[in-house]
């Protein structure tokens, strides 16, 4: 019996503890997919990607990340990122962390015909620190 109480005493210790929140996800997305222009050709896209959840930032590692944009969403494990939104022109990315695959709207609210959009899959890579 005395050997037990120590024992019982450390497991409820224990289970009372806090729990330390896991710290947020900060990765590179290493992409590639296909535009969808309206017309028959389609040509190959290749995106790196920067994200800091807890920071809710991200940018584009092909040009250098001279700008950092804002993380609109993170629900139910996908990624809604702001890449523009001007009067003229809006892009953003839809990006689902479990399966990899994600969707690059771009449209024009003055011409809304205009709209294209590009899609594929992404994998994670090591993080490179935001700017």
């Amino acid at each position: 019996m005395s050997r037990i109480r120590p024992v019982l005493i450390f497991l409820l210790s224990a289970a009372a503890a806090p729990v330390m929140a896991a710290p947020p996800a900060k990765f590179d997305l290493i992409c590639a997919g296909d535009s969808s222009p309206d017309g028959p050709q389609s040509k190959t896209i290749a995106l790196h990607l920067s994200i800091d959840q807890g920071a809710k930032r991200w940018c584009y590692r092909d040009v250098g990340c001279p700008t950092v944009f804002p993380i609109v969403s993170i629900a139910a494990g996908k990624l809604t990122l702001l890449a523009v939104k001007t009067p003229y022109n809006e892009a953003s990315f839809q990006i689902d962390l479990g399966s990899g695959d994600y969707v690059r709207a771009n449209t024009s609210p003055a011409h809304p015909d205009a709209a294209s959009s590009d899609s594929g899959h992404c994998q994670r890579g090591a993080f490179t620190p935001l700017p």
